[in-house]
């Protein structure tokens, strides 16, 4: 059974309508504030446009994030106590330095990816954030 899809939007009005959107979005009242809201919301990543910065030791996003979260990153605790009743103990305290993948103190980083002989870079983050603007 085929259905016929009427909407046809091309790349061109695609962008125009996100990027009026990105426009509008910035534009703010003064005194008004990002708290989060009952309202849910989400970002949109071009993987054409990122390099996974390849010219950093650290990719700028997992730069900025470690920035923004620094308070939410938990402290080290030595000596960690056995959990029961499973007896393996994923220690990440020694290594709060990794940045190439998830971790209790990373919570962003750049997937790389090869997709038909080209080179992707997908930032992959935890999605703990109630309002990732």
């Amino acid at each position: 059974m085929k259905q016929d899809n009427d909407f046809n939007l091309s790349r061109r009005s695609f962008l125009k309508i996100t990027g009026g959107a990105a426009a509008l979005a910035s534009v703010s009242l003064p005194g008004t504030s990002f708290a989060a809201t009952d309202q849910q919301v989400a970002t949109l990543i071009d993987l054409n446009l990122c390099d996974g910065c390849t010219d950093r030791q650290i990719p700028a996003c997992v730069s900025a994030c470690k920035a923004i979260n620094k308070d939410k990153i938990p402290t080290i605790v030595e000596n960690i106590p056995e959990p029961w009743p499973r007896k393996t103990i994923e220690d990440w305290s020694k290594k709060k330095e990794v940045f190439n993948r998830l971790t209790p103190y990373n919570f962003i980083y750049v997937h790389q990816a090869q997709i038909e002989g080209k080179t992707l870079f997908v930032p992959r983050r935890c999605m703990h954030c109630d309002n990732p603007a």
